[in-house]
């Protein structure tokens, strides 16, 4: 939970100048763009969660397709498959492509909390889910991103201004709409990448590789922190987490 953003990772594959691409890109598109993509964002991860949870396998070895559905490989090559396509056709491609990809990072996502013990099936699992999506995107410059995972989570709860006796349904629009915030910045750093004139398909396949690995990694992570905290208590592994991080960093 601790390694690199996922911004510094496509800095590293594509050089620190789309950092200078990226942002100013966005800013130059027309509004009605800006607005389309903010919807898609928002649209794509208040539905992604159901799509992906229907086709998480919660248990293995039944048969050669459930084996490959839950197979890690899987939700990454779909990824890069959907970003090569949607790269093909520059800015409208990618608005087409975008939430199909957010789907498959839920499943994966999904696919992780499953295998880590959690109920896929209990209304709280899509806030967890979509949780990983603010734990995997802070911001250039984002005092969370130095202060470490406990602190993400943290923001991330105070910005849905607090759970405690408010249902899941009044809870979730908040949820999303912080959860696309966060994650519409490593999206610009796609966009930037996947509307480079004949290189779109190419960069799209090697953006949504790194999107995968990158996100199902912060999901492994986050939810062995929430299994380990259903069996010895949060305080307790907060503890043990914060004392490790403070030996190592």
């Amino acid at each position: 939970m601790e390694r690199d953003n996922l911004a510094v990772r496509l800095s590293g594959l594509f050089g620190r100048g789309i950092e200078a691409v990226a942002a100013p890109g966005l800013r130059m598109l027309p509004d009605s763009a800006r607005a389309a993509i903010r919807s898609a964002l928002e649209q794509a991860l208040g539905t992604a969660f159901d799509a992906a949870a229907r086709t998480v396998q919660r248990r293995t070895g039944i048969g050669w397709l459930d084996r490959v559905l839950a197979a890690r490989w899987i939700n990454v090559a779909t990824a890069m498959a959907s970003g090569a396509g949607g790269g093909l056709a520059g800015l409208p491609g990618v608005l087409a492509e975008l939430p199909f990809t957010t789907t498959v990072l839920m499943r994966a996502i999904a696919q992780v909390a499953a295998e880590e013990g959690e109920d896929i099936s209990a209304p709280e699992a899509k806030l967890e889910c979509l949780e990983v999506f603010a734990l995997g995107s802070p911001r250039p410059g984002d005092e969370d991103a130095d202060l470490g995972y406990y602190a993400v989570r943290l923001g991330f709860a105070r910005a849905l201004g607090g759970v405690a006796g408010r249902t899941l349904n009044q809870v979730m629009p908040q949820a999303v709409t912080v959860a696309a915030t966060r994650f519409g910045v490593p999206v610009a750093y796609k966009i930037a990448a996947e509307t480079v004139p004949l290189l779109g398909a190419a960069t799209g396949a090697a953006v949504n590789f790194l999107f995968a690995d990158h996100f199902q990694g912060k999901a492994r992570g986050h939810f062995i922190v929430r299994r380990l905290e259903r069996s010895y208590g949060a305080e307790a592994v907060q503890r043990g987490y914060e004392a490790i991080r403070a030996g190592s960093v």
